[in-house]
């Protein structure tokens, strides 16, 4: 087993990832990215990203990631598709060990996993996959939705607040 130190160790490609990766890239060390389990994070499976500064127009979230990680490996990040399956954060450098076996130690470690959609498992769920509403924010765009049917499926943590937050919507979409 081959043990590395390296000054800074990434957890996670997804946007924030690939951003902390660029800014430790450009001030002068040479960051290390593991993937994780999904390599580019949540905006691999988003279809139109219409929130994402320095974009005009929509951009589809795979080719967002593309650039981003092309950004990053052209500043000086280096990128690994592995897992992490332990993690000591009792000792110094920390010691992390991946899925394919490989253990490195580092001074810092960023964690950048992001969440990952949890699936509902029902037989539409795919059929509308990226085409439908995904969070509260998308209402913003109000006029999409008028005098349509939509469901809302409430995250039980923010329940109460996204019960006032449909109040609101169901006065503004009559």
């Amino acid at each position: 087993m081959s043990t590395n130190i390296e000054n800074i160790l990434i957890i996670g490609s997804g946007s924030a990832g690939l951003t902390a990766a660029i800014y430790a890239a450009r001030a002068g060390f040479s960051p290390l990215i593991l993937t994780g389990i999904q390599p580019g994070g949540q905006l691999t499976i988003t279809t139109d990203v219409e929130n994402y500064p320095g974009f005009q127009d929509v951009v589809q979230g795979p080719w967002l990631m593309e650039q981003m990680q092309k950004q990053a490996e052209n500043v000086g990040a280096r990128i690994e598709y592995d897992l992490i399956v332990d993690l000591d954060k009792d000792v110094w450098p920390f010691k992390v060990k991946t899925d394919s076996g490989k253990e490195i130690q580092a001074e810092t470690i960023i964690i950048a996993t992001g969440a990952q959609a949890r699936w509902l498992g029902i037989e539409s769920e795919e059929k509308y996959n990226g085409k439908l509403v995904t969070t509260e924010k998308d209402f913003l765009r109000i006029s999409k939705f008028k005098r349509k049917r939509f469901s809302f499926i409430p995250i039980k943590v923010n329940i109460d607040r996204e019960e006032e937050f449909l109040k609101h919507l169901s006065k503004i979409l009559k």
